[in-house]
């Protein structure tokens, strides 16, 4: 069971790794059947109408937005885990 403690050390993680664009390791924090539902995405990659499944999915979406924004970072405001699901 995680806990609060937990759920701020994996959106640490989750900010570092992403800031220093290690696709793997920040992929590593998603499980294989990961989704996202995103704005961006629906705009970069239209069939998907912003909703993107897969974790080998996401990782080639991520390696576009890298691709996109190479500058984009993030600054982690707050970590909340509501059940077993981390919030960053």
């Amino acid at each position: 069971m995680l806990t609060l403690n937990d759920a701020r050390t994996i959106g640490n993680q989750w900010i570092e790794n992403w800031n220093d664009s290690q696709l793997t390791n920040y992929c590593s924090l998603y499980d294989d059947n990961a989704e996202e539902f995103s704005s961006l995405a629906n705009r970069l990659v239209k069939v998907s109408n912003g909703h993107l499944k897969g974790k080998d999915v996401l990782y080639s979406y991520w390696q576009l937005v890298k691709a996109i924004f190479p500058e984009n970072k993030y600054v982690l405001k707050s970590v909340n885990l509501y059940g077993q699901d981390v919030v960053v």
